[in-house]
């Protein structure tokens, strides 16, 4: 089929196709016929002209040649004018029908409206009068004579044409190229109103210099030019369920014509209507077998009501709702407008039904839609904070432990790893004088910038109060008062400050209910260290702390951490808790500083099977030298 499909795109195999046809209908009908006059091929000629424009008709119009010269090769001027008469009323019939403006604009050959099927027969009818004009000479055949007939027989092929042509996906031939206009607009639609005025009155007026000048007509019309937007036509007919549904009902009462017609040209005709004679429908059927006017006036025109009825409370409503739910107009539009689009659908049935499921539809999505974008909107809010808070605690967090412990004994390492919760996990350590060096760890009981921010007021004070006062309770006590001053949101920081005296190795801490730190003793294993819990910070004025001095010895170490250590969750192994993290910490004591902390980081890690954590988690570590 896509073979068949390109060569379809071929002028040259068009014109072919259209000769061999022709050719081969017209030796069909001779062999079964037994005549010539009768030009059953004459009845295929406006449809192949109708889907495959003037190439076709070049097709056609060569075929009339051949079949006149070997039949009768005396009169070739005849059958010269033969050939002009089929070209100009095959390019004709295609002519009119993309030239003609119809309710839904331009398109390609299709009978699935009454606007498009009115265009249909003006189009066929443009060919037939062609060929009406052209008995003033004697070349034509006898089923001109019966032009009922053949324009039934001809809109039969058509359907069955059509439906042919959208099955296979075959393209049509559509107009290519822009034709100068040589006349003003309307006088081509005058032009085009005394054609079909001329073929009208044929029957009563014959006049051969009148026939001349209405071929002459013709001529000048197929200059028309076209309309841009016929150039942006597809090219493939498609075919949707209701112009199924009325192609059916034209089909089977233009086929019970054609059957009359048949049988009353090559059968008993009386015979047949004989046998219903009884049932009271001989007249009936003798009338459109005979006169196809009257089949077209009884059937054809009640027909197209039937199609405008169709059209308005099926087909255009149907139409209404695809095109306001366009893909491509719901991208452009995030506001599909429904109710004001669809307004104009007032039928009382399913399809309205339909429309008010719709625009409730709407409306609900749009209800969905705003929540969305507020949703969306504190979603965006809140990355943004996230990002704001891991950056300001990223540039707080020092890290320059080599060079702060430079010429010094003792050695420390710290790391805060920060979740997509952060909660304002932190360490901090600095000179307090000559002598002595404080540090301090804590975690801010919140999430976002405002934990950030918090650490940042947190961190400045204590190192403000540490060096202010000798005593690390009181520094406590200071902060946590100012503090509880402040707004801080009804968060708390949990927090152990410590002061380290490098001469004597005495050590002061103090825990504002923060968890216990591990201590190791030279030569021994770590444990957890008794520092009694204070109050946290920023919950109560006025809280006294306790401080726990104790000396440290060379080899000695002091490990810190945050509650995102011991409370790292694991789905199918739970919490990795406080003893996993000393046996781990005893597993490698005689690590360097840096060497303990990533082992410990990386067991939580395969703990937890690599999942993200909803909390931050930081370490310090101090070993005296």
């Amino acid at each position: 089929m896509i073979g068949i499909r390109n060569l379809f795109k071929s002028n040259l195999f068009i014109l072919l196709f259209a000769l061999v046809l022709d050719l081969t209908i017209f030796g069909l009908s001779f062999v079964f016929l037994g005549r010539v006059e009768f030009g059953v091929e004459v009845f295929i000629i406006p449809i192949i002209c109708l889907l495959f424009g003037p190439y076709a008709a070049l097709g056609c119009a060569i075929s009339q040649i051949i079949i006149g010269v070997i039949f009768d090769l005396n009169n070739i001027y005849y059958h010269l004018y033969g050939f002009f008469i089929v070209l100009l009323g095959g390019v004709l019939v295609w002519k009119l029908w993309y030239a003609s403006l119809d309710r839904f604009g331009f398109e390609i050959p299709n009978l699935g409206n009454y606007s498009s099927f009115i265009k249909m027969f003006v189009s066929y009818f443009g060919f037939y009068a062609v060929m009406a004009f052209s008995l003033v000479l004697p070349y034509t055949y006898s089923w001109i004579f019966d032009f009922e007939a053949s324009l039934s027989i001809s809109l039969l092929l058509l359907l069955f044409s059509i439906y042919f042509v959208n099955y296979v996906k075959i393209p049509v031939y559509v107009p290519r190229k822009q034709l100068k206009s040589i006349l003003p607009e309307k006088v081509y639609s005058i032009i085009f109103l005394l054609i079909m005025f001329g073929a009208l009155v044929f029957a009563v007026y014959t006049d051969y210099f009148v026939i001349l000048f209405m071929l002459a007509l013709v001529v000048i019309y197929l200059s028309k030019p076209y309309n841009p937007s016929v150039f942006k036509l597809e090219r493939t007919i498609n075919i949707n369920l209701v112009q199924k549904m009325t192609f059916s009902v034209l089909l089977i009462a233009i086929f019970l014509e054609c059957l009359f017609l048949i049988a009353h040209i090559f059968g008993d005709y009386n015979g047949i209507l004989a046998t219903v004679d009884n049932f009271g429908l001989y007249y009936l059927i003798h009338l459109f077998s005979r006169n196809a006017t009257i089949f077209i006036l009884l059937f054809l025109i009640p027909f197209l009501f039937y199609l405008y009825y169709l059209e308005k409370n099926v087909t255009n409503p149907i139409n209404s709702i695809s095109t306001s739910l366009n893909v491509d107009l719901i991208s452009k539009n995030s506001n599909l407008m429904l109710k004001e689009n669809l307004k104009s659908i007032s039928n009382d049935n399913e399809i309205k039904k339909l429309t008010n499921s719709l625009i409730q539809m709407e409306s609900d999505v749009d209800k969905y839609r705003n929540e969305l974008l507020k949703v969306t909107a504190e979603n965006e809010r809140y990355e943004t904070e996230l990002y704001l808070a891991e950056s300001i605690q990223s540039s707080l967090i020092p890290t320059d432990f080599d060079k702060f412990c430079e010429n010094k004994n003792f050695d420390i390492y710290g790391i805060v790893h920060s979740s997509r919760e952060t909660r304002g996990d932190f360490y901090d350590y600095f000179q307090i004088d000559d002598e002595n060096i404080g540090f301090v760890i804590g975690d801010v009981d919140n999430k976002g910038i405002h934990a950030a921010l918090i650490v940042v007021e947190v961190m400045t004070l204590i190192q403000d109060y540490a060096k202010h006062y000798d005593d690390l309770s009181k520094c406590f006590v200071e902060v946590n008062d100012l503090l509880c001053n402040t707004d801080v949101k009804n968060s708390f920081v949990t927090s152990i400050i410590g002061k380290l005296n490098l001469n004597t190795g005495d050590l002061f801490l103090v825990n504002a209910g923060h968890n216990y730190p591990l201590f190791k003793y030279n030569g021994q294993e770590f444990e957890y260290l008794n520092v009694n819990k204070g109050l946290a910070l920023a919950i109560q004025k006025n809280v006294d702390y306790e401080i726990l001095q104790m000396k440290m010895s060379p080899g000695d170490t002091l490990f810190l951490y945050t509650n995102g250590v011991t409370d790292a969750e694991s789905d199918s192994k739970g919490i990795y808790g406080e003893d996993r993290l000393r046996n781990i910490l005893n597993e490698h004591s005689s690590d360097d500083l840096e060497s303990i902390i990533s082992s410990l980081e990386k067991d939580i890690d395969v703990f937890c099977d690599y999942q993200e954590q909803v909390d931050d988690r930081a370490m310090f570590v101090l070993k005296f030298k």
